[in-house]
């Protein structure tokens, strides 16, 4: 379960990398062409999953350390590379999954089928791409293989690089349908 977790939990937020939207003006690329180093990750998840009237909802709160991440960007072509790993720690709430399970669900600790403070360590931040300006202070990339995604740029100095994301996702199968928001910040030092 929590692998699948983790693993819903990954491709969500590198689909999320980027999206939002802001009123401030931003359409200066140069300004965040090189080579940038990540300080800080963090961001608030919460899915949900309904299926035969009953809806279940997990909250996650993710926070980045040992971070040890590039991302560069160029211009002519807009590309950018990335390279690096970090450690994710994630606080969890299962949202009444307490009441539902006492110590001892079939012999395993509810502890250890839903742990609330979970850590992984996780190679490589999201694959490379291109990126283009495509509004004031959005910026979106594409990665092969994967949709484009969007992040508003809420601060961007010669030292600082701040970018916000929210991005929402709704999958169904049959009778269960899944619903991942995702809100972040990743902050990028020179």
């Amino acid at each position: 379960m929590m692998k699948n977790l983790r693993l819903l939990f990954m491709a969500t937020a590198l689909l999320a990398f980027f999206s939002c939207s802001n009123d401030e003006e931003w359409n200066q690329p140069e300004e965040f062409m090189g080579t940038w180093n990540l300080e800080e990750m963090n961001y608030t998840a919460v899915s949900s999953v309904s299926a035969y009237g009953e809806t279940s909802t997990t909250t996650t709160v993710g926070e980045g350390r040992d971070l040890d991440v590039i991302i560069e960007f160029q211009q002519n072509p807009n590309g950018y590379h990335t390279s690096g790993s970090y450690i994710i720690d994630m606080k969890v709430d299962y949202g009444g999954m307490d009441d539902v399970f006492d110590s001892d669900f079939f012999g395993i600790d509810r502890e250890e089928m839903f742990p609330s403070e979970v850590s992984y360590r996780l190679e490589g931040f999201m694959q490379s791409g291109d990126w283009e300006i495509v509004g004031d202070n959005v910026i979106r990339v594409h990665a092969e293989g994967s949709e484009p995604s969007e992040a508003i740029i809420r601060e961007i100095t010669d030292r600082i690089l701040i970018m916000d994301f929210d991005h929402i996702t709704e999958t169904n199968q049959g009778e269960m349908k899944t619903t991942n928001e995702i809100q972040g910040t990743y902050t990028f030092v020179r």
